[in-house]
């Protein structure tokens, strides 16, 4: 993680211009959808979509969609941020089972699907608990010690869930490397109620009407696993960050 610090004098103009010293990578740009959820990844995963469910939290579209105070999030742009993580979590954990020929360093086919599974959903657990800071509901506005609120209790918990589980995410991504396997497999066939399969190429094709996957699919449809190699990369420890603290000099 890395930023600069820009300077600005009393008018609030910057003193400089330049962009130094220079930075060896494009920062990550965030899609408005995830601004306003305040994830990252996630706008590929908005329903309606050919591999999801048409719905994770039931009636979502008929929440208010006005926000109830300044800087919060409204209960329906809520309810869709969770509908997408969701399905991007149900992409990401279906998964071949191992498979992946001679593991390095003791690793077995148990371990290698654990860590494949965990990691979207944690990742899903991360996105939904910065999405809940971002709705601006669960805050506390005191460092009081022995303040019990709701909020003294639930931002803290939030806090270390972001921070916990990336590192968590992080160290199984070191553990599948170690094992010399990559992180997603490709696409599985999963049969339909009708018994028919469908693969996709990387998790977007599929053959049948109304395509769906995971819980909640119509007798007929045929589903498939997706890949997911660009689900949520920026939720890592080594994501690239835009930070840019303001010092005034007056």
């Amino acid at each position: 993680m890395s930023g600069r610090i820009k300077l600005i004098d009393a008018d609030g103009n910057k003193l400089s211009e330049d962009n130094l010293p220079a930075i060896p990578y494009e920062y990550d740009v965030i899609h408005p959808f995830d601004d306003s959820c305040g994830s990252f990844g996630l706008e590929q995963w908005q329903l309606p979509h050919p591999q999801c469910p048409t719905e994770f939290v039931c009636g979502a579209d008929a929440l208010p969609s006005t926000t109830p105070t300044e800087g919060a999030m409204s209960d329906q742009t809520y309810a869709h941020c969770t509908d997408s993580m969701n399905c991007a979590m149900l992409n990401g954990m279906t998964t071949n089972y191992g498979g992946d020929g001679d593991l390095q360093e003791g690793g077995t086919d148990d371990i290698v699907l654990f860590m494949r599974q965990m990691i979207p959903h944690h990742q899903n657990a991360v996105n939904m608990a910065k999405a809940l800071l971002k709705s601006n509901t669960a805050v506390c506005s005191d460092l009081d010690p022995d303040d019990d609120s709701v909020g003294c209790i639930m931002e803290p918990m939030i806090r270390g869930i972001i921070n916990g589980q990336n590192h968590q995410i992080q160290t199984m991504r070191g553990m599948l490397e170690r094992m010399g396997v990559t992180e997603w497999t490709s696409d599985c066939l999963i049969k339909s109620a009708t018994g028919e399969t469908a693969a996709s190429a990387g998790g977007s094709t599929s053959s049948g009407s109304g395509t769906s996957s995971g819980g909640g699919q119509e007798e007929g449809d045929t589903i498939s696993g997706a890949t997911a190699t660009s689900m949520l990369t920026s939720l890592s420890v080594s994501t690239i960050l835009v930070l840019v603290p303001i010092v005034a000099l007056y």
